[in-house]
């Protein structure tokens, strides 16, 4: 989930945060056929900065694991520890292809026109070019 503090606007660099998290499963079945199950999830905190243009979504962050440590199963009893980076650079790339632009006649503009009028918090869930959430 990223979230844009100021309104991203096309051919203009943005700041963001972002916050994602991510599951670690464990499954594993012992001789006996019993079936253990764990899963751990680390969240991952995010800044940096974005560009679109009417085709590209172009960002550059830093992501930090804050408990970047975690247990892995050797047996259902004895366990090491690991860890994961603390912190990683990232750089990401996302081309929209539009496959709907001979199909927007009524009554989707009507929809969107009705929903962007309820928009009472500034949250866009959908602009045309890119599919997120922003402030």
């Amino acid at each position: 989930m990223r979230f844009s503090p100021l309104a991203i606007k096309e051919n203009t660099v943005r700041p963001y945060l972002s916050y994602k998290f991510a599951p670690i499963r464990l499954n594993q079945n012992n001789l006996q056929g019993e079936h253990y199950r764990k899963t751990e999830v680390k969240s991952i905190l995010g800044a940096g900065i974005a560009y679109r243009t009417p085709k590209i979504y172009a960002y550059l962050g830093y992501e930090l694991i804050p408990n970047n440590e975690t247990s892995i199963y050797l047996s259902r009893t004895q366990t090491v520890t690991s860890a994961f980076p603390k912190g990683v650079i990232n750089f990401g790339l996302n081309y929209s292809i539009e496959f709907t632009n001979g199909s927007y006649s009524d009554p989707i503009p009507q929809l969107d026109s009705l929903l962007r009028s309820k928009n009472a918090l500034g949250w866009v869930l959908w602009d045309r070019t890119f599919f997120g959430f922003f402030l």
